[in-house]
């Protein structure tokens, strides 16, 4: 199990209410495939291969800003 498909199991086990639309291992994989999920909240770590979790959420909010994101981070 991956790290994003186990916070996505964590997350879609959670409540009734939530879901998990989706689980990317990379900022440019979620990028590519968010706005067409349209989501209402994103919750994104900050440390992902390629481009960071907060250039990915800058870039996100570019394209919808209504989105709603929550950050992750160990540090």
């Amino acid at each position: 199990m991956t790290r994003a498909s186990g916070r996505a199991s964590l997350i879609s086990g959670a409540r009734e209410r939530v879901e998990c639309l989706g689980a990317f291992e990379s900022g440019e994989e979620a990028l590519k495939a968010i706005p067409a999920l349209n989501p209402a909240v994103v919750l994104m770590d900050i440390n992902l291969p390629g481009i960071n979790g907060v250039q990915c959420v800058k870039e996100l909010k570019d394209k919808m800003p209504k989105l709603q994101c929550l950050m992750l981070t160990v540090y």
